[in-house]
């Protein structure tokens, strides 16, 4: 996204252009989520992942070839970026669904805790990689190995060997229709949202959702306005951001976890009290230790996404998972637009300490939710 970002503003010198092309990044979840869980599951997901890697790796060499010839079309470019964008759409709960079925129930929570933490990782590093290949040496070598990257990805899911138990995919109409995606979308929608445990989970991740997508926008804000540290600052944070992580990551991925509710609201307390003294705090070595400790508190909320993948039949798992993204991922967007002018109300410091006030504050809700509090491997 970066390098796309960047390209569009090297060719256009238009911001406003960069918006355009990010809202185009964000249209197909809304677009095409509920589209996508029916299609998961009805078809192979394995298969699916392959497919949506295939197309964001070519989609991606056409960027090189369009870097490559001098060729700019901002038509051209929103279209790829919606192929891009809606390919991810698709990928998002098919790898969610797809990880129940390769994975031991004992060993879920570890694979969730190091596939979810990697993902984190990968943002944070990869930005930071991105903006250095970017001063060095160009847009075009970042293009060329992110696509390289998902075609790699692709023969990787490709080697995958698995038996599906009872395969539903043999017994289904694989029939695509406007009526089947409807009835399945409805069936979808009412699930997640009759469900006491899903609710609570979608409004407590809608809410940390918010707050960590704060904490990584404001940080260079946090890093030159407060710390006075200004870029090197800013590096200083997201380093130690992903120490925690991988941190967090290894203790959770080393201890048996059964008792994921009380872990969940004990991680989102522990980032709501490390966003509260960082807001308290202007010495860029104590920020850097309380940025330590909300990589690592992010870890603790990992097993209550194994618990839920377990949570959900099987046979639904897409559906769900579609209608769970679309409302749960439309927070960050909603948020990003907002911080600037918040931000500007509040100022820097008081914004981190309400983000984790209403971290804390939303501890209480899990508290007073008995099917969350009390959620525990052993009885998926």
């Amino acid at each position: 996204m970066i390098g796309l970002l960047w390209l569009i503003l090297d060719r256009t010198k238009s911001p406003k252009l960069m918006g355009v092309v990010l809202f185009f990044t964000y249209l197909p979840q809304f677009a095409l989520g509920l589209i996508a869980g029916s299609i998961v599951d009805q078809f192979d997901r394995r298969k699916i992942m392959i497919i949506c890697d295939i197309v964001r790796g070519v989609v991606l060499f056409i960027f090189c070839i369009m870097i490559e010839l001098k060729i700019f079309s901002i038509y051209l470019v929103i279209i790829l970026t919606f192929l891009l964008a809606s390919a991810s759409v698709f990928f998002g709960p098919a790898s969610q669904a797809f990880i129940p079925n390769i994975v031991q129930k004992d060993l879920l929570v570890s694979a969730n805790a190091v596939s979810s933490g990697i993902d984190q990782l990968c943002k944070i590093i990869g930005n930071a990689i991105a903006g250095i290949i970017i001063a060095t040496i160009g847009v075009y070598p970042l293009f060329m190995f992110d696509g390289s990257s998902f075609l790699f990805s692709a023969l990787m899911l490709y080697l995958i060997k698995y038996i599906v138990k009872n395969n539903k995919f043999e017994d289904v109409d694989n029939k695509i229709s406007i009526s089947k995606i409807v009835s399945d979308s409805k069936m979808g929608i009412n699930f997640t949202l009759k469900d006491k445990f899903i609710k609570t989970f979608i409004i407590l991740l809608v809410i940390s959702n918010i707050s960590y997508s704060i904490v990584t926008t404001l940080t260079p804000v946090f890093s030159e306005r407060v710390l006075k540290a200004g870029p090197k600052g800013y590096g200083y944070l997201e380093a130690v951001l992903s120490v925690g992580m991988l941190l967090g990551i290894s203790f959770i991925g080393s201890i048996k976890v059964k008792k994921v509710g009380y872990m969940f609201i004990f991680g989102i307390i522990f980032s709501g009290v490390s966003l509260i003294l960082v807001g308290l705090n202007s010495k860029l070595i104590i920020v850097m230790f309380l940025y330590l400790l909300f990589g690592l508190s992010d870890a603790f909320t990992a097993p209550m996404f194994a618990y839920f993948r377990l949570y959900v039949k099987d046979e639904i798992r897409g559906r769900v998972f579609s209608v769970f993204n679309l409302i749960v991922l439309s927070a960050v967007p909603i948020s990003m637009a907002t911080i600037g002018v918040l931000m500007e109300y509040f100022g820097t410091k008081n914004f981190y300490i309400c983000c984790g006030v209403v971290l804390m504050m939303s501890s209480i809700l899990a508290c007073f939710s008995r099917n969350f509090i009390n959620a525990s491997l052993e009885n998926v």
